[in-house]
């Protein structure tokens, strides 16, 4: 993980789970993709890691750190529900997390994952019925976090319309248009802070 030598406005480096990875789509169907396409100056880096809880995201974050970057886009906290049925570890560990990079004078980006429904990726995790309104008051507490520390929000849970089947591949992955979906909230949102 590291920045090519060329000259950029910003160098913004995604940190997270599966949703960060861009699970389930194609290379060049993935958001971060898509949004460099539509951010020449900007270089976009991918440190997501399917599975990653925010626990793992800590461990991480130094190397993240030391490539040296303008911003980190934070996205991750499903999986810490998912696995715990709670959302206090993940909103601890992202105020942490962002806490960090604000220390280094990085900027960090709170994100926001898409809404959570029931489909085959979570069938072994906590039942998707208990997942989703423990996902809505966390993304909420990330709401509030941003708020209270003046950080960057990106309100993926606000990119589209996730009640549609079409923009996920599995109740919890966004599929091709979910992607899309996404890249256009992050253009918007890095257009605006810079």
């Amino acid at each position: 993980l590291s920045f090519k030598s060329q000259e950029v406005k910003m160098r913004i480096t995604c940190l997270g789970d599966s949703l960060a990875f861009g699970h389930g789509v194609p290379r060049k169907n993935k958001w971060l993709v898509l949004a460099q396409k539509s951010l020449p100056d900007t270089v976009l880096l991918n440190a997501g890691i399917c599975g990653d809880t925010t626990n793992g995201m800590k461990r991480r974050l130094r190397n993240v750190l030391g490539t040296r970057p303008d911003g980190v886009i934070l996205i991750g906290g499903i999986n810490d529900i998912l696995l715990t049925g709670s959302d206090k570890e993940a909103l601890s560990n992202m105020d942490a997390l962002a806490a960090a990079c604000k220390q280094l004078n990085v900027v960090p980006y709170l994100a926001i994952s898409p809404p959570v429904y029931s489909g085959d990726a979570m069938d072994w995790f906590t039942d998707p019925k208990e997942a989703r309104p423990i996902a809505l008051h966390y993304a909420q507490g990330l709401r509030d976090l941003a708020n209270a520390k003046a950080y960057p929000l990106i309100d993926f849970a606000e990119a589209g319309d996730w009640h549609q089947a079409d923009m996920y591949i599995d109740g919890f992955h966004p599929s091709p248009k979910g992607h899309q979906a996404m890249a256009k909230m992050v253009v918007s949102t890095l257009k605006d802070t810079h």
